[in-house]
């Protein structure tokens, strides 16, 4: 079986997903080929520099076109890549990741009518027209006519909305796999469900290789409190690091004798301390063993999103024994069960700040790492990921 997978790029927590599984499907023997945007912009013709011209316009275009407050919503995409690209590859089947300005709605269509294709969900992009992540509006499962994350442009969103489900033909052989089952449910309420074969949550794999060296008893003080954020991107608005700044500076404030540590994982913020016992420190992006050698210095890992899918960051913290604190939304409360196997609360300052401070007076707080280390454990072992998506392939192909 050959699998040609389709990806924007390596970066980014699809990304990385996506290459991650690239890798364990080669390690397991599959015939696996990654295919990033950087690849084909390595082509020089006149066609891939208007393509080059063309998608840097598009994203000026969609931050100009994006309020203030909304995260980046991509009402524009460019196709950049064509039949002749993906044929020389002589796929068996395709996998398409994340795909922002690599392929259009209807290109992925015509992908799906000449070979089995699965598309994995790693936000709400494909079947929102152009919003990533929808946070609280349901507009998606009617009209976007008026969209308040956009000054313009809404009749655009409107046409790509329907452009994919519109555009498959009865011959389509097309998939869809998620790691949460929150954003397949979300999925079922849109007319792309009904065109969609064959659908299944799968995990993201994650290596697990570092829960084996991490059954020490952390010793934890009443007098130090170290925190742990990470994201690609701190600032962006759903990923809800100004909330958790004001929660700690909050508990800061109340427990004057507390010394606070925030470390900050990521493209670098501007964020800034605002009461002297808590001290902010930004690492900057960091490569995964940098982040595991982080992960067991810190008490808490805390993931204060506004919405998510299945945040990686999470189950990372949970293989490497610290606790971890999360909102209670998207996909986060099927990676935690509150007080069993993590912390959860509501995604605001107040509930914040509290959760933070149970997780300072809680007395099994190892048990509770310890739960979360074995659940996460089991739910990212590569080789059952690797054959839940070999099964998807096969039926795809096989048209089941």
């Amino acid at each position: 079986m050959r699998i040609l997978h389709l990806a924007t790029s390596k970066g980014g927590g699809a990304g990385i997903a996506a290459h991650r599984l690239h890798d364990a499907l080669l390690e397991n023997g599959y015939d696996s080929i990654f295919l990033t945007l950087e690849q084909t912009n390595l082509n020089q013709s006149h066609k891939h520099r208007i393509d080059f011209v063309s998608r840097k316009l598009y994203t000026l275009i969609n931050k100009l076109n994006t309020r203030k407050g909304y995260a980046l919503t991509t009402t524009f995409s460019h196709n950049s890549i064509s039949y002749k690209d993906i044929d020389e590859f002589n796929p068996d089947v395709i996998h398409i990741h994340n795909w922002y300005n690599l392929i259009s709605p209807e290109f992925i269509a015509k992908i799906a009518d000449k070979y089995p294709t699965l598309i994995t969900l790693h936000d709400e992009r494909i079947y929102t027209g152009a919003c990533h992540y929808t946070l609280e509006c349901n507009n998606f499962q009617t009209d976007c006519s008026y969209c308040p994350a956009v000054h313009s442009f809404q009749k655009k969103i409107v046409s790509t909305k329907i452009e994919l489900p519109a555009a498959l033909s009865p011959n389509s052989r097309l998939g869809a796999v998620a790691p949460s089952q929150w954003l397949l449910d979300r999925l079922q309420n849109t007319s792309l469900s009904q065109k969609i074969q064959l659908s299944k949550c799968i995990a993201n794999i994650i290596p697990t290789g570092i829960a084996k060296n991490n059954d020490n008893k952390r010793i934890f003080s009443e007098q130090k409190l170290h925190i742990l954020f990470t994201a690609v991107n701190p600032d962006h608005p759903t990923k809800g690091l100004d909330m958790l700044v004001d929660a700690a500076t909050q508990l800061a404030l109340d427990s004057p004798d507390l010394k606070i540590t925030l470390s900050i994982v990521g493209k670098p913020t501007q964020i800034q301390s605002r009461s002297k016992n808590l001290t902010i420190l930004i690492h900057g992006f960091l490569t995964h063993p940098e982040l595991v050698n982080l992960l067991v210095k810190v008490d808490l890992a805390v993931v204060p999103s506004l919405v998510d899918n299945s945040p990686s960051v999470i189950s990372e913290a949970q293989l490497s024994g610290v606790l971890v604190l999360a909102t209670r939304v998207g996909g986060i409360p099927e990676l935690i069960e509150d007080s069993k196997t993590g912390l959860l609360c509501e995604p605001n300052t107040s509930s914040l700040k509290q959760a933070i401070l149970k997780s300072q007076l809680m007395q099994n707080r190892d048990e509770i790492s310890r739960n979360g280390r074995d659940y996460a454990t089991e739910r990212h072992d590569s080789k059952k990921i690797v054959s839940a998506h070999v099964e998807m392939y096969l039926k795809l192909m096989n048209n089941d």
